[in-house]
This record gives C-alpha cells, sequence and structure tokens, in this order.
C-alpha cells in the first residue's frame, strides 16, 4: 500500500491544478450587512452546463458556507456555527440564486429586493434591497512572479 502512495500523491498534485484552472473564478468578497463588514474569498466553480458549485472562505481560512446551483436553485451548506439559522440560510440562499441568475447575463438589473450592478473595473455589486445587505464581488488578481 505504501508503494501506491507518492505515485497517487504526484498524480493528485499535477491533475488538482488542472481541474480548477479554467472554470473556477475567484472573487475577493466584501459583505457589508448595515453598519458590520466581512471580507472573505469566494470561490465559484463551473461543474457542468447546469450545475454551479462554490464556497466562502474568510482570510484566514475558514470556511463560511458552500453553495450549490443545480437547475436554478440554490443550496447553502456547511454554515459555519454562528451563521447557522434558518432565517439567514434562507437569505443566503435567495441571495446567491439572484447573483448565479445573473452573473453570466453581465447586464444591470433592479428587482423589487435585489440589484446587481456590473463595473468597468469588473466588480460586481449586489444589494438586498430589504435586508440592506451589499456583496461587492472583486475579481483576484492572478500573483505574476517579480523578479528584481
Amino acid at each position: 500500500m505504501r508503494n501506491f502512495l507518492v505515485p497517487i500523491n504526484l498524480a493528485i498534485l499535477l491533475i488538482f491544478p488542472l481541474l480548477l484552472s479554467a472554470q473556477t473564478k475567484e472573487y475577493n468578497l466584501l459583505m457589508q450587512i448595515r453598519e458590520n463588514r466581512v471580507t472573505s474569498v469566494c470561490y465559484i466553480k463551473q461543474r457542468d452546463s447546469l450545475s454551479i458549485a462554490g464556497t466562502v472562505v474568510n482570510q484566514m481560512g475558514v470556511k463560511a458556507f458552500d453553495f450549490v446551483q443545480e437547475d436554478g436553485k440554490v443550496k447553502v451548506l456547511n454554515v459555519v456555527g454562528p451563521l447557522n439559522k434558518w432565517y439567514i440560510r434562507k437569505v443566503l440562499r435567495k441571495d446567491f440564486e439572484f447573483i448565479l441568475k445573473h452573473i453570466g447575463e453581465k447586464r444591470d438589473t433592479v428587482e423589487r429586493k435585489r440589484s446587481i450592478e456590473f463595473l468597468e473595473n469588473g466588480e460586481i455589486k449586489i444589494r438586498n434591497i430589504k435586508h440592506r445587505i451589499d456583496y461587492i464581488f472583486s475579481p483576484m488578481q492572478k500573483e505574476e512572479d517579480e523578479t528584481d
């Protein structure tokens, strides 16, 4: 069994970046909930033509929650303790349904409870009007090696 451990680990190290690279989008996410601000990183992966999965992780690496969209419906999964309340999960589910529905269209939209705005610098601003929650998605810049 030990003989296979090194080749399996090497295969995982070589294949994993390929699985993530083409279809994964990474965003810095700023959530403003009334007067409070929460910064995190959001990873969104297109699994197939009808399915999207993602996760929101804070700057320290602690996962806040996962989300999955299948056939237009979003499920919020693995929610961290303080956020794991039915009404918070419901707001997150509805907000991320709205976000994932409109993020592909890249067109500003205003509905009764939510709005989405695409800025020229690539940022996406989503507002939950009813609960006064703002989400600002900023595309992460790939770090390039700098030589001095």
